[in-house]
């Protein structure tokens, strides 16, 4: 769990922070991610931009400094339920309504960690899409 605080700032005054892991992330991070992402759902939610989306969220995390590789991951989670809450997709199209909460939390909770993981590996060259490697 989470716990935010207000940490004094001898530039900028308080600054909302959440303790993650060991790391002291700043909050408005969080926010300033989520709400530049939403720009990508302006015309509503498309499952083609899900991608762009988590690349966003996956670099706004990756500048979290002092925050481990799990850490980083927790950010793209809490990013990720962030926007999901903010765009309130009606996604019955693709999940009938009596299983969709189920669905998005499985999607946030289990799949997502995953896929962030997938994504790392191949950035950061661990992972080849390439038959030959």
């Amino acid at each position: 769990m989470d716990t935010v605080i207000d940490k004094a700032s001898e530039d900028d005054g308080p600054v909302r922070v959440a303790e993650i892991g060991a790391a002291m992330v700043d909050t408005q991070m969080i926010e300033d991610a989520a709400d530049k992402t939403m720009e990508l759902f302006k015309d509503g939610f498309q499952v083609a931009d899900i991608f762009p989306a988590l690349t966003n969220l996956l670099q706004m995390a990756e500048v979290a400094q002092g925050a481990t590789g799990e850490e980083k991951k927790e950010l793209v989670v809490k990013g990720a339920k962030r926007i999901y809450e903010k765009l309130d997709p009606d996604i019955s199209k693709w999940i009938p309504q009596w299983v969709e909460k189920k669905a998005v939390n499985w999607a946030l909770e289990a799949l997502l960690p995953h896929a962030v993981d997938w994504a790392v590996g191949l950035a950061k060259g661990k992972l080849s899409i390439s038959k030959e490697a």
